[in-house]
């Protein structure tokens, strides 16, 4: 059950950063459209499914597919923690409007101590991984480079 909730959510939410970085411009704009019917990014979803199956056809070890989605949700959880304080020192407008009240303190508190524990969790997975983990990071620093190119402008 929890295999099948976790891959749920992670082709519910990779389709829709195929949606974000389409209007980004990291993705070709095909990636933009939104089904009028269900409100989904089905050519997003297509991507994610096709990757997944082009995963799953090289056969790795179930154990090694869990960790490198383990990996990737608390990579993705510990950014959006990030962001979140981000947001409070920032653009404290936005949070002065949210509808959920959380106190400052609050928010930064359970934010430090989220990103520690998430960071450990990655560590004791990155050992665990062993070379996938290297391709991890290689995809990581492949997507900081195209960010911080395009924020310079060196490409549009």
């Amino acid at each position: 059950m929890a295999s099948t909730t976790t891959i749920n959510l992670t082709l519910a939410a990779a389709g829709r950063y195929a949606l974000a970085f389409s209007f980004d411009g990291y993705f070709p704009r095909v990636f933009s459209h939104v089904s009028e019917r269900f409100g989904t990014p089905h050519n997003g979803l297509a991507l994610i499914y096709a990757l997944t199956i082009a995963a799953l056809l090289f056969n790795p070890p179930l154990m090694t597919l869990g960790a490198v989605l383990n990996f990737g949700l608390l990579f993705m959880v510990t950014l959006v923690v990030c962001g979140a304080v981000r947001v409070l020192r920032r653009h404290p407008e936005v949070f002065a409007q949210s509808t959920v009240t959380v106190r400052p303190r609050l928010l930064v508190g359970a934010s430090i101590a989220a990103v520690a524990f998430n960071v450990v969790y990655m560590a004791v997975l990155a050992v665990a991984l062993k070379w996938t983990f290297l391709v991890f990071v290689a995809a990581i620093l492949i997507g900081l480079a195209l960010y911080y190119s395009r924020k310079r402008g060196l490409w549009r």
